[in-house]
């Protein structure tokens, strides 16, 4: 839902598995169990696509979240809920009419 309240379709692809991670102090590549998300949004003039990609250990499952919890979220140790935070980041997306080159 986007923040006028209009509904925007998506098609979403989730992969969980193994993927390469920097960890550590002197950050190195390792792998980790991770996610990966990829949201499509097909329309008449254009494709979007959003990635997202995070080690499983902090995807949190908290409940849906509002754009008030993930401000909330910046500001502490509070970890991101990836179940609700795609589809609020999704909502936002706000295609602007095409303007002639002529005019």
């Amino acid at each position: 839902i986007t923040p006028d309240d209009r509904a925007i379709q998506w098609k979403k692809i989730r992969v969980e598995g193994e993927q390469p991670f920097f960890v550590g102090n002197q950050p190195q590549p390792q792998n980790l169990p991770g996610i990966f998300e990829l949201w499509v949004h097909d329309a008449e003039n254009y494709v979007v696509l959003i990635g997202w990609r995070t080690p499983s250990s902090i995807d949190s499952k908290v409940g849906p979240m509002t754009q008030q919890d993930m401000l909330k979220m910046m500001t502490s140790e509070v970890r991101p809920d990836f179940g609700s935070m795609p589809a609020l980041t999704a909502g936002t997306i706000k295609v602007e009419p095409l303007q002639d080159d002529a005019g």
